[in-house]
């Protein structure tokens, strides 16, 4: 049930910013005198590639977790746990999926791309 609770956080959480932020290129288009639905595919173009880049980044992340002293440094590194690896592959294949979505609705939404 955790992980249900933290996948649908992320939803949410990655939901309202392409939102907020596809407003925020509606305004720009609008006011740039293009047509508002380009302004808002240009910004979720770009919200795709990043969330497909954080994605990316997170599966890539390697198998060693630092261990926590009592300092600000780590002092040094153990392996991950199965459920850290399991966990952080989830995630990447969620946020590469969130990403793939955003570009799906700039391709949908985009004046100027024809899909056939």
């Amino acid at each position: 049930m955790t992980r249900f609770r933290a996948a649908a956080r992320i939803v949410v959480i990655a939901a309202l910013g392409t939102t907020a932020v596809t407003l925020v290129g509606i305004t720009i288009g609008w006011l740039g005198g293009d047509r508002a639905a380009r302004g808002a595919a240009i910004v979720l173009y770009l919200i795709g590639g990043l969330i497909c880049l954080f994605g990316f980044a997170g599966g890539l992340r390697g198998s060693v977790r630092p261990v926590r002293g009592g300092g600000v440094l780590p002092r040094g590194a153990r392996r991950a746990t199965q459920d850290e690896v399991n966990d952080a592959m989830a995630s990447s294949v969620l946020l590469i999926g969130l990403g793939l979505l955003a570009f799906l609705a700039g391709i949908i939404i985009d004046p100027h791309a024809r899909l056939w």
